[in-house]
Parts: C-alpha cells; sequence; structure tokens
C-alpha cells in the first residue's frame, strides 16, 4: 500500500544515487540515503478506498561529517482513508550529504 502512495516519476528525474529529484536540498550536493523507515499499520485498506497522505517535517538538523556537512531531515507521512481514518503512519530519516 505504502510504495503504491509514492507517485512515479520517469528515470530522467532520479539523481545518481536513484533518490527523487524533488528530495534534494537547495546548497547540498551529493548522495542521500534513507537511514530508517518506521511503518505502523494503524487500518484496513479496502477496495474503492480514496487515500490521502500528508506529509510533515519533523526536524532538520545540520551535523559535521568527516567529509563536510550532513544534513539530516525527519518526516512522517499519515495515510488517511475518505473517512479520515488513519490507515498508516511513516516516519523517515533521510541524511543528506
Amino acid at each position: 500500500m505504502l510504495a503504491a502512495s509514492r507517485r512515479v516519476q520517469p528515470t530522467s528525474r532520479l539523481e545518481p544515487d536513484g533518490q527523487y529529484d524533488d528530495l534534494t536540498l537547495p546548497g547540498i550536493t551529493g548522495g542521500s540515503v534513507l537511514a530508517s523507515w518506521d511503518i505502523q499499520i494503524e487500518g484496513l485498506l479496502r477496495v474503492g478506498d480514496v487515500v490521502t497522505v500528508y506529509e510533515t517535517v519533523l526536524t532538520i538538523d545540520e551535523k559535521d561529517g568527516s567529509t563536510g556537512p550532513l544534513i539530516i531531515a525527519r518526516t512522517q507521512s499519515r495515510h488517511v482513508n475518505q473517512n479520515d481514518s488513519v490507515i498508516a503512519i511513516e516516519t523517515q530519516t533521510i541524511i543528506c550529504r
């Protein structure tokens, strides 16, 4: 279900590391890595459901890495159906360098 909610991008819009080009951060060059991904299944997805995803940036931190600055972004996505019932909650941490 969660993979189906991720929009499809043509390969021409993917970064060299395979990440979506709109997930990069201004001023940060180089790659990104998905450091953690937690998925909580809260409800059932049924045929005919309309799923809406609400994305929130929880934190953005900058740290000094051995090869330069690292940006650590933590986000949360809530997947809800047409009745506003939560289907799933995703929390992920992405590190950009």
